[in-house]
């Protein structure tokens, strides 16, 4: 007997069979999916064609093209022990879990590299390190092992949030929104600064983080609402920053425990989980931007997707090499940040290192929104805010020794207006009224010359929305009378600007209710409809019976033909 079964084979799955999962959509069928004119593919187009594809050149060394890649700041020297660096590498727990990619569960991770350097010039080690604030924090405690490789579902999650264009190319932004995030979730009160004051809600914040240099006594949260409310022109950054605290306070989601360690390497650090990704994820889709911004993230990854050719650098298998690069790159300026080297005196801007506070309150718009940095050296710090007395330089020196803040990798550039304007500037003659003097009028010359090495060309979130103009006063030049008759009117005019914005907030108020009541009464519709059909069905089912059961009763009865007395 032939060991070959007779049976025949399965031509067709059984009937009960649950349907087959569909596979990842083709490029083309992604693309017919999306309208080629819709805004998400608009500006996916638009941030691609601004941010060509990274080539490497026939013949160039492969390792030097990705160590300039992850390079950062451009423009720093590192004049340490490169031994130093390589024996760090080696301790390092990077190292091994470096070696361990795959293309299966490390291809979100891949994607992530490739967006940031091409958009936004940064390694996403550099990203989620401290000289940002930042720190990954796995989502499970048995996971800790791997804090420096984010999880699948975290770079997912972070690849669509970094593709919306309303960070406009700039990681700063991102990174600030980012750190707010975190901030009232774990409900942060160390000494934090904002890197923009682009409306006058942020100005009012910001006055009263410079009044607590040793903390908020208070949630942040709850300063800057108070600050929103009491201002009447507010900009879209402020508008999302809002909305990220209150996306915050009604995430039904567990909140992530908060690790009892909050510092690395001596710097300040803000854990980043998927519940943070998330929150600000529903931020973003809430905050109202300009049109061609005015769309979801999960739209934004769609246009991504649908629009992106080709195959970015790097490719998977390289990221074992970049992953080492970039983790060196960020133990050289973490070694320079302890030892101090990227001094005042440095020849190079080793200041756009994650190390000094801003000088002033205006120059809080050229700093990140990082978390403070424990004293290393009192020549790093620059002062907190000019004075032409030199008491005050010096006590501000020292507060600034205090609560240093990191910088960003590009050079300080955030959120500027530029030189020609200085609408919506945080400056501290705003509050104060104190001339600033040459020594800081240089420094920012110096900055001012690097950012326009670093300039990326677009305006930023903050540039967008209307801005304040620098207080001029008029009084001394009006007679009293009319002094008092136009201050009368500029209360009037901001009274009125206030009962506009809350009109205004009721009516988005009223349109939400309406809105869920129209959402709850078509469920409830749409619940009565299919009971109607069940009870339609039902009772058509009853008449069919009741008809069966009396065709057979009339089949039973005797026919009156048949006469039984015949047998007798």
């Amino acid at each position: 007997m032939s060991s070959r079964s007779n049976k025949r084979p399965n031509t067709g799955a059984p009937a009960n069979a649950p349907p087959a999962k569909k596979g990842r959509l083709s490029k083309a069928e992604l693309s017919s999916q999306v309208p080629k004119d819709g805004m998400n593919r608009v500006q996916a187009r638009r941030m691609l064609e601004t941010n060509p594809r990274l080539t490497r050149h026939e013949g160039e060394d492969e390792r030097e093209f990705y160590r300039k890649l992850v390079f950062w700041p451009e423009g720093s020297v590192f004049s340490g022990d490169e031994k130093d660096i390589l024996e760090e590498w080696d301790e390092s727990i990077q190292k091994p879990e470096s070696s361990k990619f795959s293309r299966g569960s490390h291809s979100p991770l891949a994607n992530v590299w490739r967006v940031c350097l091409r958009l936004y010039r940064i390694s996403p080690v550099i990203l989620w390190s401290p000289l940002h604030g930042l720190q990954y924090q796995p989502a499970t405690a048995s996971a800790q092992a791997y804090k420096t490789i984010p999880s699948g579902t975290f770079c997912s999650k972070l690849l669509a949030l970094l593709v919306h264009p309303c960070w406009d190319g700039e990681i700063k932004d991102f990174c600030c929104a980012l750190q707010w995030t975190i901030i009232c979730r774990i409900d942060d009160r160390r000494p934090w600064f904002p890197s923009t004051a682009p409306c006058e809600a942020f100005r009012r914040f910001c006055k009263e983080i410079e009044e607590h240099q040793n903390g908020m006594p208070r949630p942040y949260f709850e300063a800057f609402e108070e600050a929103r409310n009491r201002s009447t022109r507010r900009s879209q950054l402020a508008e999302l920053m809002y909305n990220i605290g209150k996306a915050v306070q009604n995430e039904s989601d567990a909140t992530p425990q908060v690790p009892d360690d909050l510092t690395e390497r001596g710097l300040h650090i803000l854990p980043v989980t998927i519940w943070d990704l998330t929150v600000l994820t529903k931020a973003v889709n809430s905050t109202t931007f300009k049109n061609e911004w005015n769309y979801t993230v999960e739209d934004a990854l769609v246009g991504w997707n649908a629009e992106i050719r080709g195959q970015d650098l790097p490719p998977l298998n390289k990221l074992p090499l970049v992953h080492e690069l970039a983790n060196k790159e960020l133990f050289r300026h973490l070694y320079m940040l302890e030892r101090g080297e990227d001094s005042d005196e440095s020849e190079h801007d080793n200041d756009t290192i994650a190390s000094g506070r801003p000088q002033s309150s205006e120059e809080i718009e050229s700093e990140p929104g990082n978390l403070t940095r424990p004293p290393r050296r009192p020549s790093r710090y620059p002062r907190v805010q000019e004075s032409d007395d030199e008491g005050d330089d010096r006590t501000n020196s020292s507060v600034s020794q205090r609560h240093p803040t990191p910088q960003s990798h590009t050079g300080g550039e955030d959120f500027d207006m530029g030189e020609d304007s200085n609408d919506g500037d945080f400056d501290v003659n705003d509050f104060n009224g104190r001339v600033e003097d040459s020594q800081s009028t240089r420094d920012r010359q110096h900055e001012r010359s690097v950012e326009e090495v670093l300039r990326r060309g677009m305006p930023t979130l903050s540039q967008r929305p209307d801005h304040l103009p620098p207080f001029q006063s008029v009084y001394s030049s009006l007679p009293s009378a009319e002094a008092q008759e136009l201050s009368a009117l500029r209360r009037e005019v901001r009274k009125l600007q206030k009962d506009n914005d809350n009109l205004s907030a009721e009516i988005r108020d009223m349109k939400a209710q309406f809105d869920s009541s129209q959402s709850k009464m078509q469920a409830q519709l749409t619940s009565l409809h299919y009971e109607l059909k069940e009870v339609r069905a039902q009772q058509a089912s009853n008449r069919g019976e009741r008809q069966a059961v009396l065709d057979s009763r009339r089949s039973a009865q005797p026919s009156p033909e048949l006469n039984t007395d015949t047998f007798l």
